[in-house]
């Protein structure tokens, strides 16, 4: 068994290595970079697999057949909606709209009735057939990718209704379905850069030495504000709580150099739900500026998000999660922060080329 999760890790490593090549190759691209840059998400889900599967074929993580549904339940919802986005902005057909809420509905109903996750899957690859249906009808240089999907999905659907009744295993059928995506990927971004016809953009330089600086020190201080904040807000989300549940005691303090909240509370239930609050505070406040769209913001909402990821291993311990989501969380949230310093970067340099730009024009005049 332990074969199958290394060929697991194996394949979805590859599949976000040749996302990731891709979209280092189509920097200069605008129209083939905004597509790659949704597929690496996908890819970056495919990442987080490939890391729990090599750890549990190494040993250091004890393997779970539960843990790799929830992992890639996850991977299955964030690929369906990036494929969706993908496809809609081919076809701008608003039609596609009622299968998305179609689908978004009856994900908390799967909940509700506490059906089988495998039927979430079987739900989820419906959708993602439906998405290649449009390619298909599309009649042009995607049709070819729209029947690998609809070989793709179509296969994925049949091995989950085996699973449905109890016959194969998850981890191979996984597998199985990870080698068809990969196909599915290589084609779809080869027939996306045959038929570019975007020019390659210019590349700004930009060498000074102390404008690099700058950009290290100002990058290097909000990041650690939002650290010191993140870490304020999680906390904050634990003693919330525990006053809405009239906990007798609720404290934060700062010990062994780290912050955390004391809690006593009467009623042992209330305990997860002291846990959850520190967890969901912080994620409430990133999707709070996420929708705002100002300067910095979204950059400094992937970093409350990386930062409140890592810092909750405890707080999933006390829920009852196991070790290896609790690693996933961990290697999420350093994927959050790698990206939101990336962007943060980007955006002030960015931000510097812009008023450069405008100095050269006054001067210009």
């Amino acid at each position: 068994m332990n074969l199958i999760y290394f060929l697991n890790g194996l394949i979805a490593f590859l599949i976000f290595f040749f996302l990731l090549v891709k979209f280092i190759k189509s920097y200069n691209n605008k129209e083939i970079f905004l597509v790659l840059r949704d597929l690496n998400i996908i890819g970056i889900s495919y990442l987080v697999v490939s890391f729990i599967s090599l750890l549990w074929f190494s040993g250091r993580l004890e393997a779970s057949s539960q843990d790799f549904i929830i992992l890639y339940g996850i991977l299955l919802f964030v690929q369906s909606i990036l494929f969706f986005k993908i496809m809609y902005s081919f076809s701008r057909n608003k039609k596609l709209f009622m299968i998305l809420g179609l689908y978004l509905l009856l994900i908390p109903f799967l909940f509700l009735i506490h059906a089988s996750t495998v039927l979430f899957f079987i739900i989820s690859f419906l959708f993602t057939l439906l998405i290649f249906l449009e390619f298909v009808f599309r009649g042009d240089v995607y049709r070819k990718v729209g029947y690998l999907g609809l070989v793709y999905s179509l296969v994925s659907i049949i091995l989950n209704l085996f699973l449905l009744v109890g016959i194969g295993d998850v981890q191979i059928f996984g597998f199985i379905s990870m080698v068809l995506f990969f196909s599915l990927i290589y084609f779809f971004i080869e027939d996306l850069r045959k038929y570019s016809i975007l020019p390659k953009s210019e590349v700004k330089e930009r060498g000074y030495f102390l404008s690099l600086i700058s950009h290290l020190v100002f990058i290097i201080t909000l990041t650690n504000f939002v650290f010191i904040g993140t870490i304020g807000i999680h906390e904050s989300g634990h003693l919330l709580t525990s006053k809405f549940f009239d906990c007798d005691y609720g404290k934060i303090v700062y010990e062994g150099n780290l912050f955390h909240t004391e809690t006593l509370c009467r009623d042992p239930s209330a305990t997860p739900f002291v846990s959850l609050g520190g967890i969901l505070l912080p994620l409430l406040v990133a999707v709070i500026l996420l929708l705002l769209k100002g300067k910095f913001l979204k950059e400094v909402a992937l970093l409350i998000l990386g930062f409140n990821l890592i810092s909750v291993s405890r707080d999933l311990q006390l829920l009852e999660m196991s070790k290896s989501i609790s690693f996933s969380s961990s290697f999420i949230g350093i994927i959050f922060l790698i990206f939101g310093i990336f962007l943060l970067a980007k955006s002030k340099i960015d931000d510097s080329l812009y008023f450069e730009d405008i100095n050269v024009f006054k001067g210009g005049t």
